[in-house]
């Protein structure tokens, strides 16, 4: 059937990309992140059957990669490889670690830093409802975190202001 992953062709350089996640000595030690907007433009099916072809290996030097769920125009999503990799993988605690490890890695903020996490914690608190049960996690903890660091932040501000 077209589309399917077993028919996917794989690409050298997708192969190369692969090989370098795989491989202990450049890929996960050195921690990766920086490559999550290159799996992202690569096509899903072609991830996916990398994936498959290298199952709990594969799932555990992607996990750190994967998109984090957005809400798109209102809408809770969760990007198709990571549901894919979260629903066949996320029991396995390194597989579920690493993806919560990539999914928080974010930018720099400034103004009102306490606002922003006030605000990452309503996003997330939406998919606390999703179907897999790996992203229902994933949402607790981020939750539970961005409160968290709401906090810090307000009273840190308080100390920094107060004479």
């Amino acid at each position: 059937m077209p589309g399917s992953p077993s028919l996917v062709k794989i690409t050298p350089c997708a192969v190369v990309l692969g090989g370098g996640l795989l491989d202990r000595t450049t890929g996960r030690p050195a921690r990766l992140y920086g490559l999550s907007p290159v799996i992202t433009v690569l096509p899903t099916t072609v991830v996916r059957a990398w994936v498959e072809q290298n199952g709990l290996d594969g799932a555990r030097a992607i996990a750190p990669l994967l998109p984090a769920p957005v809400v798109v125009s209102n809408v809770p999503t969760v990007p198709e490889l990571t549901e894919f990799v979260l629903d066949h993988y996320g029991d396995d605690e390194e597989v579920f670690e690493e993806f919560c490890a990539g999914a928080g890695s974010g930018g720099v903020m400034s103004g009102d830093i306490a606002g922003h996490y006030d605000r990452d914690a309503e996003v997330v608190r939406r998919f606390l409802t999703h179907r897999c049960r790996w992203v229902r996690e994933w949402a607790r903890r981020a939750e539970s975190h961005a409160r968290d660091s709401a906090d810090w932040f307000r009273v840190d501000d308080e100390e920094f202001e107060t004479p």
